[in-house]
């Protein structure tokens, strides 16, 4: 029962992959079939952006097979915030809409860094531990 959350450029590279076990706001690392689930969708996910003018879609019908509700959201920046909950954990779509406004606060923080490098993996700690705080919500 885990939340899974990726982060991808809009170069279609992941700069944050990572994943949220329910009742806790531990980082995992993402397991590889999660990993190349999201991969998987990332070529669908931006085409379903380029077609429309929403800035998210909750429950995207795709990748239903693997047991997971799919939600997106993209940032102004134009990366995608992917984030996969199990079939089996019932999050309303208030939760998943502030969830996402507070994980764009955080990657807008980090990007607004001096060191900052556009395509490149997101790994620092605070970053983690803040992006667990705010998934945490969707995993009680």
């Amino acid at each position: 029962m885990t939340v899974s959350v990726a982060v991808i450029s809009k170069t279609q590279q992941f700069q944050f992959t990572g994943q949220y076990v329910k009742g806790t706001p531990n980082y995992q690392v993402l397991d590889p079939s999660t990993y190349l689930f999201f991969y998987s969708l990332m070529d669908e996910v931006f085409q379903i952006f380029k077609q429309t003018s929403n800035q998210s879609l909750h429950k995207m019908n795709i990748g239903t097979d693997f047991l997971q509700q799919v939600h997106g959201y993209r940032t102004f920046t134009g990366s995608v915030i992917l984030i996969g909950i199990q079939n089996d954990i019932t999050v309303s779509e208030e939760k998943v809409k502030n969830c996402f406004i507070s994980i764009h606060k955080i990657l807008s923080l980090a990007m607004m860094n001096i060191f900052y490098k556009d395509n490149t993996m997101l790994e620092d700690d605070v970053l983690i531990n803040d992006i667990g705080t705010a998934v945490y919500p969707l995993t009680i």
